[in-house]
């Protein structure tokens, strides 16, 4: 545990590899299955050894299996709806609701807030906000208030809260709990979620505007991610790609997103960088790539791909399937229920609208979705918006 707050991956590594050959030659099953939980959850945390981690999850269960009820049948549950939540599989809930039920019957603290914090997310990822961002409010004030110990557990938690204010752009309460959590990171000399914590940070000052910002805090935070956590240095790599986007730099932005094509937001890039060179059929197939790969119950990830369907689809001339892909868009926006969102529906409207020569419904809509942008910082997306705005007055 101390070489992994230490970012000492050789000596972390090793020392739970020995521990496990000890438990077992001691024949503790439940203590082997710890440690094997915590060695799938680091090769794929720190390596991005899926094939490795699937085999230690593998020992786990067969550890556990002749055992009674105990937290390590929870922690097993929570390590399984992570890679399940992951890949965009349904079952996820079912592991999260099982790793709660058996943290209350324990009085297992720890691992109850944990649960409920990933039960959260998977909820709002499933576009059922309020009751996810309940559950995960109530996971945090749980680790304020000091019921949690585990610092393990605490950070999980944490990360999992700044996720789901990503995932629906909800950025005030992502920069309250980014600064939360750098205070934890500095207090415990954290480095590696220091270095998730600056990431994803970065993607909330991305989305403000403050692009400097964001390139100084990926800056910061890709010489670790790169060095000590193979699986997580991509998401700050993705951050920093899409940011070359938004500057104008789409070529080296391409470049980028083709590294890593094979992930959702690498496929999700691309499509957006179709759609900035005009090449829309391109766009379209990008951005039908990444809805597959998400799948139909990730809602609020399906945002961003239908926002490029929508406009690639519109410059096509294909009326009746952007229609269909803005009347999800509208939908889901409907259900989260933050302005972000209902500015990118608005958005979507307004455009397909103006194609459509209902000048006056475009304007309307186009207008609403600048004020919403404004009004929820995010000056590049407000920007985007007025210049179809213009489109649509020059047009009438």
């Amino acid at each position: 545990m101390a070489a992994q707050w230490l970012v000492d991956r050789k000596t972390q590594f090793a020392a739970l590899e020995r521990a496990y050959r000890l438990y077992r030659e001691r024949q503790s099953p439940r203590d082997a299955a710890r440690v094997a939980i915590q060695l799938a959850r680091d090769h794929r945390t720190f390596r991005g050894e899926a094939a490795i981690a699937t085999g230690w999850l593998q020992r786990a269960r067969d550890l556990l299996s002749n055992e009674n009820p105990c937290s390590e049948h929870g922690w097993l549950a929570v390590c399984e709806a992570e890679v399940v939540h992951a890949e965009g599989r349904l079952p996820a809930r079912e592991l999260t609701s099982t790793a709660v039920d058996l943290a209350r019957s324990l009085s297992d603290a720890d691992l109850e807030m944990t649960a409920l914090a990933l039960d959260g997310l998977v909820l709002v990822n499933e576009g059922k906000v309020a009751e996810g961002m309940r559950r995960l409010d109530g996971s945090a004030a749980a680790i304020v208030g000091g019921d949690v110990q585990d610092l393990s557990a605490i950070a999980h938690s944490c990360c999992y809260l700044i996720f789901a204010c990503e995932r629906v752009r909800d950025f005030d309460r992502a920069g309250q709990w980014c600064e939360r959590l750098a205070e934890f990171c500095a207090r415990y000399g954290a480095k590696p979620l220091f270095a998730v914590c600056r990431t994803h940070y970065a993607g909330v000052l991305m989305f403000r505007g403050l692009w400097p910002q964001a390139e100084e805090e990926l800056r910061l935070a890709a010489p670790e991610l790169e060095t000590n956590s193979a699986g997580m240095a991509r998401d700050a790599f993705v951050r920093l790609a899409e940011l070359r986007r938004r500057q104008g730099r789409t070529d080296e932005a391409q470049g980028m997103f083709a590294e890593v094509e094979h992930r959702p937001d690498g496929r999700l890039g691309l499509a957006r960088v179709a759609l900035d060179h005009g090449e829309y059929s391109a766009a379209v197939d990008h951005a039908e790539q990444y809805l597959r790969q998400v799948g139909g119950g990730a809602q609020t990830r399906r945002v961003a791909g239908l926002e490029v369907q929508v406009r690639a689809l519109v410059a096509l001339g294909d009326p009746e399937r952007a229609q269909h892909a803005l009347d999800e868009l509208t939908l889901i926006a409907a259900d989260v229920l933050t302005e972000p969102l209902r500015a990118s529906a608005l958005a979507a409207e307004g455009v397909t609208a103006g194609a459509a020569g209902d000048l006056l419904r475009a304007r309307r809509a186009l207008e609403d979705a600048v004020t919403l942008y404004a009004r929820s910082g995010m000056p590049y997306e407000c920007a985007v918006t007025r210049v179809e705005l213009a489109r649509v007055l020059a047009a009438s």
